[in-house]
This record gives C-alpha cells, structure tokens and sequence, in this order.
C-alpha cells in the first residue's frame, strides 16, 4: 500500500516509522528564558491535575506535596508555588460557593 501512495506522484514520497520515541513529562526549568506565564501555566496545571485525579483529601496533599518537591528540583521558588496554589484554591473557592449559592 505505502508502495501505490509513493508511485502515485513523483513530488510525494511517504515513509514508514514504527517505533518512534514518545514524549517524556518535562518541566521547563524556571531559570530559563522563557516567559513569565509559561511557569505560571506548568505550576496551574500541576495542581489542576492533582485536584482533579485525587479522589480524597489526603491523596491532594500527596500530589501536592510531590507536585511542590517536583517544582523545587526545577529551581522553581517555594514562594512562587505557594503564591499560585494561594491564586488557584481562592479560584476554586469562589466558584464553587457561587456554584452552591445559585442553587
């Protein structure tokens, strides 16, 4: 088959690739050049996705308090991490009673 499609025209050759390398979980260090609010987006969806796949209350302090070792090694600032799970709880907070209030 990948023979027809490359002999269907001389300007398009197709190639076969089994087994290419997937992509591993990155952390962009926060000394690089990068800007401000791609480290504010990797530490949201961290904590994001710790909320949302823990079930109890003791599994998202485990994810967090992996989430954070996993952000210090980075050269991430503890002040920084806590600053944003500050922004991001008082977000969910405020949702979830506006939720509630309306109905």
């Amino acid at each position: 088959m990948l023979d027809q499609a490359n002999n269907f025209h001389p300007n398009i050759k197709l190639v076969r690739q089994i087994g290419g390398k997937a992509a591993e979980p990155y952390v962009v260090p926060f000394g690089s050049d990068h800007p401000s609010h791609v480290f504010r987006n990797t530490v949201d969806t961290a904590i994001t996705r710790a909320i949302r796949y823990s079930t109890t209350l003791s599994q998202v302090e485990e994810e967090i308090r992996q989430m954070k070792l996993m952000f210090l090694y980075n050269g991430y600032l503890p002040r920084y991490i806590d600053w944003r799970l500050t922004a991001l709880f008082s977000e969910y907070f405020i949702q979830a009673f506006h939720f509630a209030y309306a109905q």
